[in-house]
C-alpha cells in the first residue's frame, strides 16, 4: 500500500497542533513519513505546526487529484499511529477507485507557464545559463 499514493494521491497536508492529543500522527511524521515521500516521489506532502491560538482545527487534508477534484479531511484529535495508518490506507483504496483522466501528450497537462516554456525564455549574460 506504500507505494499506491502516487496513484490515488496528489497531496497530504498535515497541518497540526502540538500536544499530547496530536502524539499519534506527529509519531507517524517523523517516523513514517520520509520512508512514504521517498517512494511516492509523486505526491506532494506537506506538514505545518500551527499553534493553539488559531481557531483552525488539527487535521490531515488529502486531495485527490479526480476529475471531481475531491478532498476529505481526517482530525487529528486522539489519533494513534496505527489509527492514522489505517485511515490512510482507507484514503488509498478510496483514490483508486476515483476516475482520473489521462493524458495523451504533456500539452494536455495542468502545468504552470514557467516550467512548460522555460525553454523559450530570454538568456542573459547573468541568467547562468551556460
Amino acid at each position: 500500500w506504500k507505494t499506491l499514493i502516487n496513484k490515488s494521491i496528489r497531496e497530504v497536508r498535515f497541518v497540526l497542533k502540538s500536544g499530547p492529543k496530536h502524539d499519534g500522527v506527529w509519531r507517524f511524521v517523523e517516523k513514517k513519513l520520509p520512508d512514504l515521500v521517498l517512494l511516492n516521489q509523486l505526491s506532494h506532502f506537506s506538514v505545518v505546526e500551527i499553534t493553539d491560538e488559531f481557531t483552525t482545527p488539527s487535521a490531515i487534508h488529502f486531495i485527490y487529484g479526480d476529475y471531481s477534484n475531491k478532498q476529505d479531511i481526517v482530525y487529528s484529535d486522539d489519533l494513534s499511529t496505527e489509527d492514522f495508518e489505517q485511515v490512510l490506507k482507507s484514503k488509498i483504496d478510496l483514490g483508486l477507485t476515483l476516475d482520473r483522466q489521462t493524458f495523451e501528450n504533456n500539452n494536455d497537462r495542468d502545468l504552470p507557464i514557467d516550467i512548460v516554456e522555460a525553454g523559450k525564455t530570454t538568456r542573459y549574460m547573468d541568467d547562468g545559463f551556460y
